[in-house]
């Protein structure tokens, strides 16, 4: 955690250097990359992974609070947290409804009068 820790404040610095020298056009942020913070569980016998807050975060923000809640968090043994990386590759097309989808008939249609609820 803490060679982690260490690399990511490295990169906060060389983001902050790289801030101070371009302008500040809101469309330049937008191409800066999103960090998800992931929350590990582990209990009796299985582990479980949550988004914390279901948001996306810039690096800054996400550090910010990641810190945060490994210094609030009591149950080391139980609970860390972890940045990982948004990758937008997989979404480089839109989905697109199949004819399976799409139906035209309505919901009305679909409901059974003979159900009693």
């Amino acid at each position: 955690m803490v060679i982690e820790l260490r690399q990511i404040v490295g990169q906060l610095k060389n983001n902050r250097k790289e801030n101070m020298t371009t302008k500040n056009d809101p469309m330049e942020n937008s191409n800066e990359k999103k960090f998800f913070i992931v929350e590990k569980y582990i209990g009796y016998q299985t582990e479980r992974y949550n988004i914390h807050n279901q948001k996306m975060y810039d690096l800054t923000t996400a550090v910010k609070k990641l810190l945060a809640l490994d210094t609030l968090n009591e149950d080391r043994e139980r609970y860390s947290y972890h940045l990982q990386e948004v990758d937008f590759s997989m979404v480089d097309k839109p989905l697109v409804l199949t004819d399976e989808v799409k139906e035209d008939k309505s919901w009305k249609d679909c409901v059974d009068e003979s159900l009693p609820f």
